[in-house]
């Protein structure tokens, strides 16, 4: 059955969506879809992701089924196995149970009594036999058990890694779509930089590479070092934005800005990104938290609802008591 889902989901991607040319209810003519991922009946928006991930939740609940019905089979089939053992057990103690009365009560010198103690000591070979084989048989079961679960542990292993290379195939994809808002929403930062470098005014793409610690505009990443620190922080603030606009973004909604006004960075520059990331958090929807640190504080953002503690002067120091 699970063979058969995966091949109608290649059948589907081969022969494509069936598109009707009438309204399967009124009969009446279909205007075509004027947007690709539009079904053209009821003109909604189709998720291609969606509806393939489909046939993946068909195939994960015939897959659970499988494996209950394969578990409780088992169980089964075990419980029969045992109740054979049993049998073959009382089989060979009614035998020696026969062998020993008929020795015990069966001698006599009379060729009927001689013939009775032969043919009584033959039925004890033959037990012994018998039980040397059945014990051969029960070792042959075991081997043949040991054979199928190491055929049953392959097969699992093997639809493991296939689940495993969906899951990795289907988290690139996830991680590509995370960045990729990421990298926008750093664009419109850079371009709200009121012009202090030419290459964030007309910049297309921010690239974060995790891995070198790396931010590259547009494939540069030679600025100034001002424009650095400006470009590292709106890396930051993209990563909490992202979070808080799409719920599958699973990234902490909090972000400390405490190096802004490092590297020679002036305070137009200060207030304006100040001004930015305040804009563009509040219109967040979900709860977070922001904090920002400076001493360029932009006097229109210096409000009882964004500052907290007093703000230090040469004759207000942070550590006043050793002045």
């Amino acid at each position: 059955m699970i063979e058969k889902v995966g091949l109608a989901e290649k059948s589907r991607d081969a022969v494509g969506g069936i598109e009707f040319t009438q309204c399967p209810a009124c009969l009446s003519k279909l205007s075509p879809a004027q947007a690709e991922h539009t079904c053209h009946v009821c003109k909604s928006e189709i998720d291609p992701d969606q509806h393939r991930s489909r046939y993946n939740v068909i195939r994960l609940d015939f897959e659970i089924q499988r494996r209950e019905a394969y578990q409780l089979n088992t169980q089964k089939l075990a419980r029969l196995d045992e109740a054979k053992k049993s049998l073959r057990g009382l089989r060979r103690e009614h035998a020696k149970s026969v062998a020993d009365y008929s020795a015990k009560y069966g001698h006599g010198a009379a060729p009927r009594e001689a013939f009775l103690a032969t043919e009584n000591l033959r039925v004890g070979q033959i037990a012994k036999e018998i039980e040397y084989l059945e014990l051969a048989l029960t070792t042959a079961e075991k081997i043949r058990d040991l054979s199928d679960t190491k055929a049953r542990i392959q097969s699992e292993l093997e639809s493991l890694k296939s689940r495993q290379e969906a899951l990795e195939l289907h988290a690139r994809k996830r991680r590509r779509v995370a960045l990729a808002q990421v990298s926008d929403i750093a664009v419109k930062i850079l371009h709200l930089d009121n012009n202090h470098q030419p290459e964030f005014e007309n910049a297309q793409t921010v690239s974060v590479s995790f891995t070198d610690d790396a931010m590259i505009v547009d494939g540069d990443m030679n600025f100034a070092e001002s424009s650095n620190v400006v470009l590292k922080n709106a890396c930051v603030l993209s990563l909490l934005l992202a979070a808080g606009n799409d719920p599958k973004f699973f990234h902490p909604r909090f972000a400390l800005f405490d190096n802004i006004e490092d590297k020679g960075m002036t305070t137009d520059r200060s207030h304006n990104f100040q001004k930015i990331l305040v804009e563009m958090v509040t219109e967040l929807k979900v709860p977070y938290q922001v904090i920002y640190t400076t001493s360029m504080m932009n006097p229109a953002l210096e409000l009882d609802d964004y500052v907290i503690g007093p703000h230090y002067t040469p004759d207000n120091r942070t550590l006043s008591g050793l002045s």
